[in-house]
């Protein structure tokens, strides 16, 4: 689905055709395979039109078929896609609880996988991604001490893995958690921007990784006054922004390094160049 340029209308007839011919071949493993992944796949043209309400209406009703059916993978599934459409929707609370739901039906298995692949969302690589999920929604939240427990249970879960660049996403949590740990009083954000770094060397993060890791980077050096520091990794953000034409907009949130310039230049007494 993901390379597919259809309209997402006609994304989410075909996702639902399939799954509607197919569910009675769950057993088979290839077939399994494939509807695990679309059913996460199909979360993208539900949450991007405006059939996103239609979508909470149709994965709860595959949550109460499978339910019924036993089906863990399935739930845990179904019940993470609806937190993040409840999360687009703004409705926090709705969003919680069914990524809260989610991690109930996830077990302590490590699939063998690789970035990217459904396998990486279930087992113990899955109670990662919903507790960094969960930081993520805590933060936006403006309530740090909350995303605080649930990216430290992501990251326990993540040193528990043995294959742990399996998990695409590690480097993003350990950048959550820096973001989280600037808010809180015992502050060890920099212990994790830099291991967030070093991580991103090892999983070879995209530049659109590291341009976000300077931004906020940058953004904790300013709320410390600390402006020279500051400027120096927002400059770094900015320039690969522009070089490669980075997307402003993204799965890591919005790209702005120019809105922290501002506030540094601000601070510095220069008012002229923050309006620029």
């Amino acid at each position: 689905l993901s390379g597919e340029k259809a309209p997402n209308d006609r994304l989410i007839r075909y996702g639902r055709q399939f799954m509607d011919e197919h569910k009675p071949d769950l057993a088979d493993k290839d077939i399994r395979y494939i509807i695990l992944n679309l059913l996460r796949q199909l979360r993208v043209p539900f949450r991007n039109s405006d059939s996103i309400y239609a979508g909470i209406e149709y994965y709860n009703s595959l949550n109460k078929e499978f339910l019924a059916k036993n089906d863990s993978d399935v739930v845990t599934i179904c019940y993470n896609v609806l937190g993040g459409i409840y999360n687009r929707l703004g409705l926090i609370d709705n969003a919680r609880y069914s990524m809260l739901k989610s991690l109930d039906y996830l077990n302590d298995i490590e699939f063998q996988s690789g970035p990217g692949r459904i396998e990486s969302v279930l087992g113990r690589s899955g109670k990662v991604n919903r507790n960094s999920v969960l930081g993520s929604f805590e933060i936006e939240a403006g309530k740090p001490a909350a995303a605080y427990k649930y990216l430290r249970e992501g990251i326990n879960n993540f040193q528990q893995l043995k294959h742990q660049l399996q998990f695409g996403d590690g480097p993003f949590m350990f950048m959550q958690m820096a973001i989280c740990q600037s808010e809180l009083p015992n502050d060890s954000s920099l212990y994790y921007f830099d291991k967030t770094y070093q991580m991103m060397g090892l999983f070879g993060s995209a530049p659109l990784e590291y341009a976000y890791l300077y931004m906020h980077k940058s953004a904790y050096f300013l709320k410390k006054n600390r402006l020279d520091s500051s400027e120096f990794y927002i400059r770094k953000s900015i320039g690969l922004k522009d070089s490669l034409e980075l997307p402003a907009i993204s799965p890591y949130g919005e790209l702005s390094p120019l809105y922290v310039l501002a506030g540094i230049n601000i601070k510095s007494g220069k008012p002229d160049e923050a309006i620029k």
